[in-house]
C-alpha cells in the first residue's frame, strides 16, 4: 500500500480517536486524567501526526511508540471488559472499539522489527500513568479509579500493583509483538 495512502488513513483515524474522546469527555471533563481520556488522545495525536509525517516525508515513527501506545490501550480495553465499565456512546469506542482498530493498525501498517528487548520499555507510559495516580489520590485523597483507599497503601502493597501491572503489560506487548511478527512472516510467504 501505498505511504500516502497509508498517511491519509493514519490521519482520518486519529482525527476520529480525538473527536472520541471529545465527544465522551467534553461532557465530564473532571474525568480527563483517566487512562482511558488520555490513552485514547495520546493514539489519536500519534496517528495524526504518522499521517503528516507518511505524506510529507514518507517514514514511520519508531515501531516502540506504537507499541508503548498499543499495550496502553488494550490495557484500557481488557481492564474495561473485565470491570464492565461505561460502553455507552462515545465510551463504547473509547474502551473497546479504538483499542481493536489500532491492534489492527498497528498488525496491518507497523513493521515492529525493533526486537524483543524493547518490549521491556513497553509498560513506561502504564508505569508513569501509576505514578501520576498515585501523586493525583496523595493530593486528593482518592485514586482516579478509587479501587484502593490512599489510607490502605504503604510499600508492600505499591510494589505488588506496581510489580502486577508491569507483568500484565509486558503479557499484552509480548502477545501483539508476537502477532505483528507472524503477520508479517504470513504476509511475506504471500
Amino acid at each position: 500500500m501505498n505511504k500516502k495512502i497509508k498517511g491519509y488513513v493514519s490521519m482520518v483515524l486519529g482525527i476520529l480517536f480525538c473527536v472520541s474522546v471529545l465527544v465522551g469527555y467534553i461532557p465530564i471533563p473532571e474525568y480527563a486524567i483517566e487512562l482511558t481520556c488520555i490513552s485514547n488522545m495520546c493514539v489519536g495525536v500519534l496517528l495524526f501526526c504518522t499521517g503528516i509525517n507518511l505524506i510529507i516525508k514518507e517514514k514511520f515513527f519508531s515501531s516502540t511508540i506504537y507499541h508503548m501506545l498499543l499495550v496502553t490501550i488494550l490495557l484500557v480495553c481488557l481492564v474495561s471488559c473485565i470491570g464492565q465499565f461505561n460502553f455507552k456512546g462515545a465510551f463504547f469506542f473509547l474502551h473497546l472499539v479504538n483499542p481493536l482498530v489500532f491492534l489492527i493498525y498497528y498488525i496491518i501498517f507497523i513493521d515492529d522489527t525493533k526486537g524483543i528487548k524493547k518490549i521491556l520499555l513497553t509498560p513506561i507510559p502504564v508505569m508513569i500513568y501509576l505514578v501520576f495516580d498515585y501523586i493525583i489520590g496523595m493530593v486528593r485523597g482518592n485514586f482516579v479509579y478509587g479501587i484502593f483507599e490512599v489510607n490502605e497503601m504503604n510499600i508492600t502493597l505499591i510494589i505488588s500493583i506496581g510489580g502486577s501491572v508491569y507483568a500484565l503489560v509486558l503479557i499484552i506487548a509480548f502477545v501483539t509483538y508476537y502477532i505483528n511478527q507472524k503477520m508479517r512472516l504470513i504476509a511475506w510467504e504471500e
